[in-house]
């Protein structure tokens, strides 16, 4: 048995659901700019409805020690709480720093009166990657690494997947109003952001509505604000390529396999970063995985240590270091994932480390 068989032959790690969610939303709505997704393919009422259970509060009302184990992780984790940032340097004007999650959910687009303030005082607009807002540039970054995106030679993702994990991917596909044919070229970690969003929001993005960092974009470009990014698609991309291919492919079939909870995850995501407790969200998820699968294994955890290490953590280092010219130029408002603040390897800590002061601003005061 291949390692990519033994890998499927076991059930997918617990751990990977957080794996697949956490760059399942931030790629969902690209993925929608390369396939043509019908928005009226979904039943009205399915596409109306996109709020699912809160499974971490389940979790604790079912089994208070596991819950108290993730709490515990989150009490230790250095910058936990706070969504919104000011950050100061002596003789610099002060600039901003905002976790956002990547969702069209009305409750993440309302924003409070302290990032209002901040963004309409702005003299530019920052977020993660300001490329992937353009169909067109999607397109010339497939032309020019087709790898990254698209197998190129003549394989799929669906050779690597049992039969009846590629049923499951075709069928999940399908309930997102996704034709399997289309995605069938795609590498597996677009597919699988795909699946991560539940069906009701890759239909609200595929209706038009867009989510929270484009929002901001959209607006900045409005207000004649500069709007650039911290860094490109590409080097998105070559962050989740740089993994080996047998936990993408497991991940596409976890994300099938749990396509149930799609919602679920995502609603349990969205409270913890609504209520500014972003270091809580890892471990609740991870917490949550474990109730519904098991214990990781240790080849399980390294894998996710992997991802970490590879798709966050690096990142996190090349987004603060992109950040400097900005915040040197003063009057920014800066716009990245809200898992990439918490954390001793976090945006935060990080710009802490390089001499800047970052204050967490209450959101329920006006500013």
């Amino acid at each position: 048995m291949n390692a990519t068989s033994s890998f499927l032959a076991r059930l997918a790690s617990p751990a990977l659901i957080v794996v697949s969610l956490l760059h399942g939303l931030l790629f969902a709505g690209f993925a929608v700019s390369l396939l043509l997704i019908d928005p009226g393919s979904a039943r009205a009422e399915e596409a109306a409805r996109c709020q699912g259970r809160d499974l971490f509060a389940e979790l604790k009302a079912r089994d208070p020690k596991a819950a108290a184990k993730a709490e515990a992780a989150f009490e230790a984790m250095p910058n936990r709480r706070g969504r919104f940032w000011r950050i100061e340097k002596e003789g610099v004007s002060p600039s901003y720093l905002f976790g956002t999650i990547h969702t069209t959910d009305p409750r993440a687009l309302a924003l409070s009166g302290p990032v209002e303030s901040a963004f309409e005082k702005a003299s530019v607009f920052v977020m993660e990657a300001a490329d992937t807002r353009s169909t067109i540039a999607a397109t010339l970054a497939m032309a020019r690494h087709p790898s990254l995106f698209l197998y190129t030679d003549g394989t799929s993702a669906f050779d690597q997947l049992s039969d009846e994990h590629g049923a499951a991917v075709k069928a999940a596909l399908k309930r997102r109003g996704i034709d399997p044919s289309t995605a069938t070229k795609l590498k597996p970690w677009l597919i699988a952001g795909m699946l991560a969003a539940p069906p009701c929001e890759l239909q609200r993005k595929a209706s038009g509505l867009v989510f929270l960092d484009n929002a901001l974009a959209d607006r900045a470009e409005e207000a004649g604000k500069d709007v650039e990014g911290l860094e490109t698609m590409v080097d998105q991309m070559k962050a989740l390529a740089a993994m080996p291919m047998e936990s993408h492919i497991e991940g596409l079939a976890n994300a099938a396999e749990l396509d149930k909870y799609a919602a679920d995850m995502t609603e349990t995501l969205t409270i913890r970063y609504l209520s500014g407790d972003l270091g809580l969200i890892m471990p609740a998820l991870q917490a949550i995985g474990e109730d519904i699968q098991g214990e990781p294994s240790e080849e399980e955890l390294a894998s996710v240590a992997d991802f970490e290490e590879k798709v966050v953590t690096n990142r996190n280092r090349d987004m603060a270091e992109a950040a400097e010219p900005f915040l040197q130029t003063g009057n920014a408002f800066i716009a990245v994932g809200a898992l990439h603040l918490p954390g001793d390897k976090g945006v935060v800590a990080l710009l802490q480390q390089a001499g800047w002061k970052l204050t967490p601003v209450p959101l329920g005061v006006s500013q």
